[in-house]
């Protein structure tokens, strides 16, 4: 019984704005939340006040009292009120499509107010029910102080909202609104069946919410899907990616922000390598300028990109498959284009003489004016983000903020910017088909910057068998952080290089990676906070130059073959 007007399931990821409620800069906030209702009515909100601690305390007891006997949480069940709990198949959101209800459990939590109060005798006003103290100790002090939180965090929105309508901020303030809301906290629990949209079996059927806003946390698992637009035909689904176990790190105000945020880093680390960063100061004209002449590059002929082919100092045009980054799972190499530009080093300069310095080639100004101008721009505010990420990390590793400035680390980096672009094939890794291979990267941190469509995946335990992989969704105006080879051995594996790779789905795909590397003389070895008599250095040192310079040769096609290919 699929819908008419209905496409199969899609393995398709929202791409949504992600609204800083931090930011002191409203309008901007304000501008990105007017585009994001305009085009889907969904976005993220990042820094809202609520900390994590206590939002994994709510999870935790939410849990708990779906874990509970039914016949314990039938004892709660949901009254005239709307308050308590939901069985499976309580509620039937879509009843057209649907042969049932909904495969859920729910809990609903409304503002207490006692019997006696006049407004009780209003349809979902009076008191909530609760389970008993002796059975889930602390639950209903838990779910209040989440409540009450909640609430101001929606007011907090409700105020951008309400200037993105060119009214006054606290319109919405008012007693008949949100001075005195029917606010609803609803936990809910799904647990495992497999929804058959063909079959009219879901989760949660196809609906709108009914209110102003609805604040929803998630955990990790992959569920929820958005149609953006609900009048075309047919209707088109995709997943809006979770974002818990990715903490934002907020750069944009460092010494106010350091403590806060090396805690979020040093979670993310230890979890799995790999964070978002926002507020970094680069500004979001820049960026879609560096998109936009990204594309325009690869745009080119053949014949004009392999005027700048890559050259022995890693600098310049790689063709496809170029690079094999998992050769004993490959077939050939990956299926992707990139460019490669490093620090500018005149050829006169002595550091020249070494690998991986001296000048950058350039496609022509002619062809593309203005090209090398915006990507050397780039360039050096990417380092300047990079700088404020590792002096979290120097923290969060117990160093002074200022440990990896010194001159051989990032004081004098080898850092290198690599344009991307996958072009649509779809990977197939049972045949060792892939838009990138599995790997780690080689240096200390990778910004990466991508465009809407999905593709990276990563592995948090890189040594289980079998690896399990998870797709990273896209997040507007944020950088995807990952950690490199140096920072593990630094860190003597308290925080792990991230195993990720490129899976291509039958849609280009651009991004921008910002690899930050120490300088080629470093000596990397186990810092003095992260070893002891019982936990010894797991490698010996290494200097970075001999380290990078194996990498490559291991990776890279022999400049040679393109000299026969050319001759």
């Amino acid at each position: 019984m699929q819908k008419q007007n209905e496409t199969p399931a899609s393995t398709e990821i929202s791409f949504l704005n992600c609204i800083d409620l931090s930011n002191p800069d409203t309008q901007h906030s304000v501008s990105l939340l007017k585009q994001a209702c305009l085009d889907c009515g969904f976005f993220y909100v990042t820094n809202h006040g609520i900390s994590q601690e206590f939002m994994e305390e709510v999870f935790s007891q939410s849990r708990k009292f779906f874990e509970l006997p039914l016949s314990e949480k039938m004892k709660v069940l949901r009254n005239e009120k709307h308050r308590g709990y939901t069985p499976v198949l309580d509620e039937l959101l879509d009843p057209d499509n649907q042969i049932h209800g909904d495969y859920k459990e729910g809990y609903y939590i409304g503002v207490e107010v006692p019997e006696d109060d006049p407004e009780a005798h209003k349809p979902f006003y009076g008191p909530n029910v609760w389970p008993e103290d002796g059975i889930l100790p602390g639950w209903r002090q838990t779910m209040e102080k989440f409540h009450q939180q909640a609430l101001e965090v929606a007011r907090a929105v409700a105020r951008i909202i309400a200037l993105a309508l060119d009214l006054e901020a606290d319109f919405f303030d008012k007693p008949e609104m949100l001075a005195h809301p029917i606010a609803v906290m609803r936990l809910l629990h799904y647990a495992g069946q497999i929804s058959d949209p063909s079959k009219g079996l879901y989760g949660a059927g196809a609906h709108s919410d009914y209110g102003l806003i609805t604040l929803l946390a998630t955990d990790d698992v992959y569920g929820l899907q958005i149609c953006k637009d609900k009048d075309a035909q047919p209707q088109v689904w995709e997943f809006v990616a979770p974002l818990k176990g990715f903490p934002p790190i907020k750069c944009g105000t460092y010494l106010s922000q350091r403590y806060k945020d090396t805690h979020a880093n040093l979670n993310a680390c230890l979890d799995c390598g790999i964070f978002y960063v926002i507020n970094h100061g680069i500004s979001e004209e820049l960026m879609e300028e560096v998109f936009e002449q990204n594309k325009k590059f690869f745009g080119l002929p053949l014949s004009e990109k392999m005027k700048v082919l890559r050259n022995e100092k890693h600098r310049g045009y790689t063709p496809l498959y170029d690079e094999i980054l998992d050769p004993d799972n490959q077939v050939h190499g990956d299926l992707k284009e990139g460019f490669y530009i490093g620090v500018e080093v005149p050829e006169d300069d002595p550091k020249a003489e070494k690998p991986f310095y001296g000048p950058n080639v350039w496609p022509s100004d002619d062809i593309l004016p203005g090209w090398r101008h915006t990507m050397e721009k780039y360039y050096l505010e990417a380092l300047e983000v990079a700088r404020a990420i590792v002096r979290i990390i120097a923290l969060a590793l117990e160093l002074e903020a200022d440990f990896f400035d010194k001159p051989e680390i990032l004081g004098q980096p080898l850092a290198f910017l690599r344009l991307l672009k996958y072009p649509g094939q779809i990977s197939d890794p049972s045949n060792g088909l892939y838009g990138a291979g599995a790997h780690t990267d080689y240096g200390l941190i990778t910004l990466l910057a991508t465009d809407d469509v999905y593709g990276l995946q990563i592995c948090k335990d890189k040594y289980a068998q079998p690896q399990v992989w998870e797709f990273i969704a896209p997040l507007k105006g944020a950088f995807i952080v990952n950690l490199g080879d140096m920072l593990e051995r630094w860190s003597n594996c308290l925080f792990k290089s991230t195993l990720h790779r490129v899976l291509g789905n039958g849609q280009e795909r651009y991004s921008i990676a910002y690899f930050v590397e120490p300088s080629y003389d470093c000596l990397v070895e186990c810092l003095p906070t992260c070893k002891s008599a019982k936990n010894p250095p797991k490698f010996p040192p290494v200097i970075y130059g001999d380290y990078l310079g194996q990498r490559y040769k291991d990776t890279h096609i022999d400049l040679n073959v393109y000299n026969k290919l050319q001759s």
